[in-house]
């Protein structure tokens, strides 16, 4: 795809351009008016050229060659290019030390390729204006640049899935407009980066899948814009913070695969965002303000790992299993009516399964399996219409498996269904007769039209019968004529005098009607047979008309 909108092009776009349908490559270096080139999403293979270089322009400069099939090397030099998006390619070799000394450059994708080797250090040397920096899923070697810390204006930091070690640089912390941290599937270690404390707008921290250890630190709390976090597969210990369950904007908590011990927080209802429904939030908002690259979150739900690209303000969820967390599950649980996830399982649990569980109505998948819960199970569980996954095992619950309430207090599940029975078969009653009544209102109006087609053709052809027997105008056409004050002759049929005449058209206030059809005929016929001069004494047989009327001339 070649897109030229709003780039303030002059001139004409070449015809030919819309026969190059085996187009493979497309060089358009040094080419004075293309300030935007969007070729992703396509079957494009080859060598991108090593220079892409374009003209300086007051319009953000835009290079897309994401979603391709093109290999070799990442092009060493960029010219006046703000934005290159090179993902989901087959790219290969090492990021070039020219990609950071670009002017003006604020966005740089190369995720999904099969770049390997260092974070290039020359990166926001030139200039401090890139806000993302995309190098996801590749399999980059070494450490975080201190450089990386010049770049202040730095908005999107996405490094999963690569092979980077070490630990994050406490540099990083200058890095203070830092809304989005990936840094999930590499082997940092050490413990909880300090940098992060200085990034008070951060709305999604993924630090899973490394070698991080220690304590989750207190300043977690303090970071009132996070939405997501994401510190699962690493050996964290000690604690959950309290401070983190005061965090109204945060919906996804994910802290499985630790070591984390001690009880789960009872100040639940600090998360405001997980105590709202799906028709609380809105729907259409993206847990990040910005149209970023796509953001990968993992969940295990239903005893399978889900991927989410897209993280929307209804994906929420909880899930702190596979820790060695003790103590009671918390009454105030059941205030997380917003959350469809909830995994507590492979824990020391111990206690009752709150009753208030109940009113977590979005539930979609509930596992409390692997800990030491006793006593049975609560009715109020049944209550949960949206519940799909329900994974109670390897407990010591007793008792009897409830059945819905609703059976004590209400009306029999058999009354119910009944009822919803009878009124689907009155609707489906009035529906087949409104079809009936509709089906029949048509075809009687079908054979009316049809009927009264037939009856104007019959016309047709008697009047055509008259005029090739008899030769002569049909009396129903002089009286047209008449009423219409149509000048001239009717002639005579032959091959050289065409009948001159005026074609179907219907009598003033006459109009064909079974039944009274003599009635009107007989007087509108006798008014125009007054006007022609025609004498009473002609009746309306047309043997008595080819006997009187004579064609003139």
């Amino acid at each position: 795809m070649l897109e030229f909108t709003s780039c303030n092009m002059r001139g004409e776009i070449p015809k030919f351009f819309s026969n190059l349908t085996s187009l493979i490559i497309l060089i358009l270096a040094n080419n004075s008016l293309l300030s935007v080139l969007d070729l992703s999403m396509n079957n494009f293979k080859g060598v991108i050229p090593p220079t892409i270089q374009l003209k300086s322009s007051p319009y953000p400069t835009i290079i897309s060659l994401a979603g391709n099939n093109f290999q070799g090397p990442i092009p060493s030099k960029l010219e006046n290019v703000n934005v290159i998006d090179l993902s989901l390619n087959n790219l290969i070799g090492s990021i070039p030390t020219q990609i950071g000394e670009v002017h003006g450059i604020r966005s740089i994708s190369l995720s999904g390729n099969k770049i390997h080797g260092p974070i290039p250090e020359s990166l926001c040397q030139a200039a401090n204006v890139l806000q993302v920096l995309d190098l996801s899923n590749n399999s980059l070697s070494g450490t975080i640049r201190r450089n990386l810390a010049n770049c202040k204006s730095l908005i999107y930091l996405n490094l999963e899935q690569n092979k980077l070690t070490g630990t994050v640089p406490k540099e990083l912390e200058r890095v203070t407009s830092l809304r989005y941290l990936d840094l999930n599937g590499n082997e940092f270690e050490g413990s909880f980066p300090t940098a992060i404390e200085k990034f008070q707008d951060l709305e999604m921290l993924n630090l899973a899948g490394n070698r991080f250890e220690g304590q989750i630190p207190k300043f977690i709390g303090d970071l009132h814009h996070l939405r997501i976090l994401m510190l699962a597969s690493n050996s964290f210990n000690e604690s959950i913070p309290e401070g983190l369950m005061m965090l109204e904007n945060l919906q996804y908590i994910g802290l499985s695969r630790n070591n984390l011990s001690g009880p789960i927080p009872e100040n639940l209802d600090g998360l405001k965002m997980m105590t709202k429904t799906q028709n609380q939030t809105t729907i259409f908002g993206y847990f990040y303000s910005l149209k970023f690259t796509s953001a990968q979150l993992e969940i295990v739900t239903k005893r399978q790992t889900q991927f989410l690209v897209s993280v929307y303000s209804y994906n929420t969820g909880f899930d702190v299993s596979s820790n060695d967390l003790t103590g009671k599950i918390p009454e105030k649980i059941g205030l997380l009516n917003g959350i469809p996830f909830l995994n507590l399982s492979h824990n020391n649990l111990t206690g009752l399964i709150p009753q208030t569980m109940g009113e977590m109505i979005s539930l979609e998948s509930l596992d409390l399996s692997y800990n030491q819960l006793t006593g049975e199970i609560p009715v109020t569980l049944t209550l949960l219409n949206f519940l799909a996954y329900l994974n109670l095992s390897y407990n010591n619950l007793s008792g009897r498996i409830p059945t819905n309430p609703h059976n004590n207090n209400g009306p029999s599940t058999n009354e119910t269904t009944e009822n919803r029975y009878d009124q689907e078969d009155v609707l489906f009653v009035l529906v087949i007769f409104s079809g009936f009544v509709t089906g029949i209102s048509g075809v009687f109006l079908l054979l009316y039209l049809i009927d009264d087609n037939w009856r104007n053709r019959g016309d047709r052809v008697r009047n055509e019968t008259v005029r090739e027997k008899v030769g002569v105008a049909s009396v129903e056409d002089k009286m047209r004529e008449g009423r219409l004050r149509w000048f001239g002759h009717v002639m005579r049929r032959g091959t050289d005098a065409p009948v001159r005449r005026c074609e179907r058209i219907a009598l003033d206030g006459f109009r064909r009607r079974r039944g009274r059809l003599k009635k009107y005929r007989r007087e509108v016929i006798r008014h125009d047979m007054e006007q022609l001069h025609l004498t009473e004494g002609m009746t309306l047989d047309r043997k008595v008309w080819r006997s009187r009327i004579r064609l003139e001339g």
